[in-house]
């Protein structure tokens, strides 16, 4: 258990031990973090969750299996075993040190250290709808449907004219009035609030967004002809 300090504002801290049996291993620390926020009783506020190794990262994405073995086979391609150049090319210089790990050093880089989110309780999020011009829903769900969060009564108390957009709607959507729309018919009204409920926006404009993703990573490799 933690350790809870209270006063005008509260922190919690909890510290996870995490066992890994391979080199490299992507863990799902997910319901790990949600028990701990639960735990700790704060209902609204940050969550900083942050690895402490230097050669540890933390970042937020889709569980998906395809896509963590996507993600080792990039930071490979980025960062090989050895140096720069993989048993070819000349050994990583921290390996000077003693170590073997340089590698692991640049692919924390790549991925990220720590992760900030947010924990609210559903008083404060009814409030924060209520003000709101524009709702975007963007949870994903582990597999099957997304939760739902933002309930229909919720929805109803929203400013008249306000816009819903929810991204997750492949999966269901996270908010109890959305229901999947189209391109060719993109929006509905309900409770008179405008609901965006297409599933893969990007495909509306898909040459865009290839260049958009191609400009974004095709630095990060280095091409050879």
């Amino acid at each position: 258990m933690g350790t809870l300090v209270t006063g005008t504002a509260a922190t919690y801290v909890e510290e996870l031990h995490i066992n890994t049996d391979k080199r490299y291993e992507i863990v799902c620390i997910t319901r790990d973090v949600e028990r701990v926020v639960a735990e700790s009783g704060i209902v609204d506020g940050l969550v900083l969750v942050n690895p402490m190794h230097i050669t540890a990262s933390c970042y937020v994405n889709d569980l998906e299996y395809g896509l963590h073995h996507d993600i080792m086979t990039w930071l490979e391609k980025l960062a090989p075993f050895y140096g720069s150049d993989g048993r070819q090319g000349e050994e990583y210089h921290h390996h000077r040190t003693g170590e073997d790990n340089g590698d692991a050093h640049l692919k924390r880089q790549l991925l990220g250290q720590q992760v900030y989110t947010s924990t609210i309780d559903n008083l404060t999020l009814t409030q924060a709808l209520a003000e709101a011009d524009v709702v975007i829903g963007a949870l994903r769900a582990e597999k099957g449907r997304n939760k739902v969060v933002v309930s229909e009564e919720m929805v109803a108390n929203m400013m008249h004219g306000s816009i819903i957009i929810d991204v997750g709607i492949d999966q269901g959507g996270c908010i109890e009035t959305a229901q999947m729309t189209t391109h060719s018919d993109p929006v509905y009204l309900k409770h008179d609030i405008i609901h965006y409920c297409v599933p893969n926006i990007a495909s509306r404009v898909s040459r865009t967004a290839s260049y958009s993703l191609s400009n974004i990573f095709s630095h990060q490799f280095n091409i050879r002809f």
